[in-house]
């Protein structure tokens, strides 16, 4: 009897399953890969002997993809980009109200200040 190893949307996960399954001398078939993925999870991969379930499952598992691990510094260089960035802007926002405050100082006619007549 035929027994079900995965059901998927993905027809490319099915077909590599099915060869991946064949190379380790599985019968294998894909089933409603015409479908196309519709309904989502309606393709499945079936091995030919129930006796090649549990073998099946383990090339499944082989083919799964693994999340890789962050690298052991990207936090830190999160943290650090984060920091200088908000030390960009308080200085900017600082730099800002220093200018705006010694332009306001300046008298109105004075030939420092910006569109200041000299007398």
């Amino acid at each position: 009897m035929m027994r079900e190893i995965v059901r998927t949307a993905s027809i490319s996960l099915a077909q590599s399953l099915r060869i991946a399954l064949e190379a380790e001398d599985i019968p294998a078939f894909v089933s409603n890969e015409n479908l196309g993925g519709l309904p989502p999870g309606g393709i499945t991969v079936v091995v030919a002997d129930d006796a090649d379930y549990d073998r099946g499952l383990a090339v499944l598992r082989e083919l799964e993809p693994t999340a890789p691990a962050p690298a052991p510094n990207s936090r830190r260089a999160l943290w650090v980009l984060l920091i200088i960035l908000f030390g960009a802007f308080a200085t900017l926002c600082v730099s800002i109200v220093a200018v705006t405050r010694w332009r306001d100082a300046l008298p109105l006619g004075s030939a420092d200040r910006p569109g200041g007549i000299a007398c």
